[in-house]
């Protein structure tokens, strides 16, 4: 047996439906709006310069893509409402993933000039560090995994690399 509702109830819920969507979509679109404008001012004002500041200059590109992986792990892991943010932008927002795989991929291609990374593609290679770095971040703020985990993810990041196993920082 089916339920009829009446048309003013009908009514109401179409436009509670439509309320919560547009809610939503200006929440959504709001998000993107200040992610872009964060991004942007980070290009513009030197806050990545900034974080990279304290890279090490000696020690080569290897140690410099490590701390950089543990940067951003990091960032998400003692900031959860970042790291959430992140995660659930990454796959929604392209910007997120150009600004982060244009550095990583430009680290991998000096790392390869220098033949100390042995990689064929690096566009795939980003995508799988990308890939991991994100399924990581959300094992650790589910509670699955402990934030241990990053040295083991660095070095097996680095291996992959073909940086051979040695101390990691």
């Amino acid at each position: 047996m089916t339920v009829l509702h009446s048309a003013p109830a009908t009514a109401t819920i179409l436009m509670k439906r439509l309320v919560f969507r547009l809610v939503l979509s200006i929440t959504f679109f709001l998000a993107r709006k200040r992610l872009r404008a964060r991004y942007s001012l980070m290009k513009h004002c030197g806050c990545y310069k900034r974080w990279t500041q304290f890279l090490p200059n000696e020690g080569g590109i290897a140690k410099i893509f490590d701390i950089k992986i543990r940067l951003i792990l990091h960032k998400g892991v003692t900031d959860p409402v970042w790291g959430w943010f992140f995660i659930h932008s990454a796959y929604s927002i392209s910007e997120v993933m150009d600004v982060l795989g244009n550095h990583l991929a430009r680290d991998i291609r000096v790392g390869k000039e220098a033949k100390i990374f042995l990689v064929d593609d690096v566009d795939s290679t980003v995508d799988g560090i990308v890939g991991g770095i994100l399924y990581l971040l959300r094992k650790i703020l589910e509670g699955a995994r402990s934030s241990n985990a990053v040295q083991s993810l660095v070095q097996h990041i680095l291996a992959g690399l073909g940086v051979s196993r040695g101390p990691v920082y």
